[in-house]
């Protein structure tokens, strides 16, 4: 595929990663090059270089997120980065990892937020404020560390947001 000026676009190298999301994502690859990728289709190409895993929580807008950082892929999962430490790991990853698959990818937003529900529901109940940051911070900790395991190549930011997505310090 040629630019506007005629130079040509050159693949970017593959990338390598590892840990149990490592065969479903080159799948995906592999899957997206088979059906064609969008270098060879009509619609245009994507543009975000950064994904997003957050809560589902309602009260969270794209919209904060977008101001302060501008375009990204997004995830939404109960507990938002809650999810790269509990059970639902492995499936987190896959979905997590999903845009490297459409184009170059190169950072990973990691999200909780203050009185979340699946916090809630996984058990985990908090008689002050400090203590649930102190659990969330422990969350966003692991989570990075997740990731960095499955793709070590990639940039990783936390965050913790208050309920209306406002970003808070995390300790």
């Amino acid at each position: 595929m040629s630019g506007a000026d005629g130079a040509q676009a050159v693949p970017a190298a593959p990338r390598r990663f590892h840990g149990p999301c490592a065969a479903a994502t080159m799948g995906s690859v592999v899957m997206n090059r088979e059906m064609g990728t969008h270098a060879d289709s009509a619609w245009p190409p994507h543009t975000a270089r950064q994904v997003r895993l957050t809560c589902i929580d309602d009260r969270l807008t794209s919209a904060v997120f977008a101001r302060q950082h501008g375009a990204a892929f997004e995830v939404r999962l109960a507990g938002g980065a809650l999810a790269l430490t509990d059970d639902r790991q492995e499936f987190a990853l896959k979905e997590l990892l999903v845009p490297a698959a459409l184009g170059p990818l190169d950072t990973v937003f990691l999200e909780v937020h203050l009185a979340c529900g699946a916090v809630s529901l996984a058990g985990h109940h908090f008689e002050q404020r400090d203590a649930e940051r102190a659990f969330l911070a422990a969350v966003l900790d692991e989570a990075v560390r997740v990731v960095h395991r499955a793709a070590p190549s990639l940039t990783v930011h936390t965050r913790l947001v208050a309920p209306t997505g406002d970003a808070l310090p995390v300790r």
